[in-house]
């Protein structure tokens, strides 16, 4: 596949110092937004959009299509923006279906009328014309802020809403701000930037959900838990303090210099 891969790191200067792997591959570092400085909110969330964000603006890039991934998929198959219909002013993403709120109410809360309909049911991954991410990024944190901040617009509280509206996170308790705020984010910031999407469908697939025939997706998300053929189970969350560079089990052989 024709491009770069960057990789957009949140880092502080101090953790800079000691952080081990910076020349793994191209990296764009930006500040750490766990502690989110326009708001003073705190969740890893706000690290997709403002990574996009502080990119968008610092990077010097030519591109004209930018793809957008998370870290826990992996390519498989070329991806071509213009085959799939990207364009200025159009973002090529996936149908996400737990993404309810774009169509029961929701939206309607954060945004003005004339911006709602634009509010898809999209995640995953997007493929952005360089214009149109500029002007996206800063509304993605702005809004992944308000539904974090704002869940009076969606809960019932105090009769704040004649009625809770679902987001779809199934995990969310009464009261809190769903962990998906982040895509609502996206959702309501392209809203209201403006952007039209081409919704795609079978572009992004869980491990678990690959069949055998056909060419299979062109995305694997590794996402919190899969099980193939009822024999195999993997979990992303039994990593989280793994060390890639010690060489300890289950990394053997040790990963060689350069790696």
């Amino acid at each position: 596949m024709r491009g770069s891969i960057t990789r957009l790191l949140a880092c502080s200067q101090e953790d800079l110092k000691k952080y081990k792997g910076l020349d793994l591959g191209p990296t764009f570092v930006h500040p750490n937004y766990r502690h989110n400085p326009l708001n003073n909110d705190t969740s890893a969330s706000y690290n997709k959009p403002a990574s996009v964000m502080h990119f968008s603006r610092e990077a010097n890039f030519s591109e004209e299509f930018v793809l957008f991934i998370d870290a826990d998929m992996v390519l498989r198959r070329p991806i071509d923006p213009v085959a799939l219909g990207a364009r200025k002013g159009v973002v090529v993403s996936e149908y996400v279906p737990y993404m309810i709120g774009t169509s029961n109410g929701m939206a309607a809360e954060f945004l003005p009328a004339e911006a709602v309909p634009r509010a898809k049911p999209v995640g995953w991954y997007h493929i952005f014309h360089r214009d149109d991410l500029k002007r996206i990024a800063p509304l993605w944190l702005e809004y992944c802020g308000r539904v974090r901040l704002e869940p009076q617009r969606y809960w019932s509280i105090n009769g704040s809403i004649p009625h809770n509206i679902p987001t779809g996170d199934v995990y969310v308790e009464f009261g809190k701000a769903p962990w998906i705020s982040e895509m609502y984010g996206y959702a309501f910031g392209a809203a209201l930037a403006g952007v039209e999407h081409i919704i795609t469908q079978g572009i992004v697939r869980y491990p678990g959900e690959v069949q055998d025939s056909g060419q299979g997706p062109r995305i694997l998300h590794y996402g919190i838990d899969f099980t193939i053929d009822s024999s195999y189970n993997w979990n992303k969350m039994s990593y989280q303090k793994l060390d890639l560079f010690s060489c300890a089990p289950p990394l053997e052989p040790c990963l060689s210099d350069g790696l």
